[in-house]
């Protein structure tokens, strides 16, 4: 994350359609859940990636809604958009792109593909300028583990290459010392 984003109460907000809320659940229980592996940490030293908004979890009782979003919005570091049909066709999932975007025109705006063609998945506002590249969490695409590492690695902002071997090298470690345990 860049420094003027390392003051954000969230370290992204989770924009999706409440039909995919199953997916939002999981998705955010597997980014708050995940440590970095020793040598891919954030440039602030920090091995987790922090609070991840998700309305449900994080909004309290409001009488405007919307400003209660705005507020969250404008107090994340990044964007990540669940995208599906249902997404797509969703107003307050492009409302909040949009309104992201007006807020923070430089901090980034992932998208994850849960479901459908990426031309019937993605949001009208994530479509403005050609097809963003996604992370596919679909069993088809990327699959959920790397689907999943694409956007731990945008988010903590460091190579996906880099992560996913150090990754890869940490979980030779567990299996070995299970094994000899």
């Amino acid at each position: 994350m860049r420094a003027d984003s390392a003051k954000a109460a969230y370290t992204a907000f989770l924009s999706y359609n409440h039909r995919d809320v199953r997916a939002a659940r999981g998705l955010q229980r597997r980014l708050e859940s995940y440590r970095l592996p020793k040598g891919a940490m954030r440039s602030d030293g920090e091995r987790r990636l922090g609070p991840i908004f998700r309305d449900r979890d994080e909004l309290p009782a409001a009488a405007d809604l919307s400003e209660a979003v705005k507020q969250a919005l404008s107090r994340s570091a990044a964007l990540v958009v669940l995208c599906s049909p249902h997404a797509a066709a969703s107003p307050w999932v492009d409302k909040e792109i949009r309104l992201f975007r007006f807020l923070h025109p430089d901090r980034p705006i992932l998208a994850a593909i849960i479901e459908g063609e990426p031309e019937e998945a993605f949001p009208p506002a994530l479509q403005d300028g050609g097809e963003p590249l996604a992370a596919d969490l679909r069993r088809e695409g990327d699959g959920v583990r790397l689907g999943t590492l694409k956007i731990i690695a945008g988010l903590a902002g460091i190579g996906l290459d880099r992560l996913v071997q150090r990754d890869a090298q940490r979980r030779v470690r567990r299996v070995t010392a299970v094994t000899l345990a």
